[in-house]
């Protein structure tokens, strides 16, 4: 028998369903089941080890998010990665947690255009992003 709610059951893939003597989806947060059940693409399944960092900017009076590998934007705004190894979901959202997305008068309003592609590149590019505690003990020691 299984440990998850019928209504659940079909949100979630196959593997990732618990028995009942294993800890439930050990190693992916409740951002990554909420977006593996709206359905949206992930990196990797949706089955990462870390939790994805979000990338924010507030421009235009929104705010816009993307996720993140930890440690990836640094990379990026070097030259050292491509966009596609940052993000964790090629999506650009008002507010990750929830799943909210911007409709396209935002992002026009905001960007001068709708194209998502083009509103991460910004995000990434001019973003505030968080640091992993590996990351901010490092550059504490330097």
């Amino acid at each position: 028998t299984c440990c998850v709610p019928e209504p659940w059951f079909d949100a979630f893939p196959k593997a990732a369903i618990a028995t009942p003597h294993s800890s439930f989806l050990p190693h992916a947060s409740i951002d990554f089941i909420k977006a593996e059940a709206d359905g949206l693409r992930l990196r990797g399944g949706g089955k990462a080890k870390e939790e994805p960092i979000l990338c924010r900017l507030k421009k235009g009076g929104a705010n816009f998010e993307v996720m993140c590998v930890a440690g990836m934007v640094e990379k990026y705004r070097e030259g050292h990665a491509s966009r596609d190894e940052v993000l964790v979901s090629p999506e650009i959202f008002k507010d990750c947690k929830t799943g909210d997305r911007p409709a396209g008068e935002d992002l026009e309003k905001a960007f001068g255009t709708d194209d998502v592609s083009a509103c991460v590149d910004v995000v990434l590019d001019k973003g505030e992003f968080q640091l992993t505690v590996a990351e901010r003990k490092k550059k504490t020691e330097e």
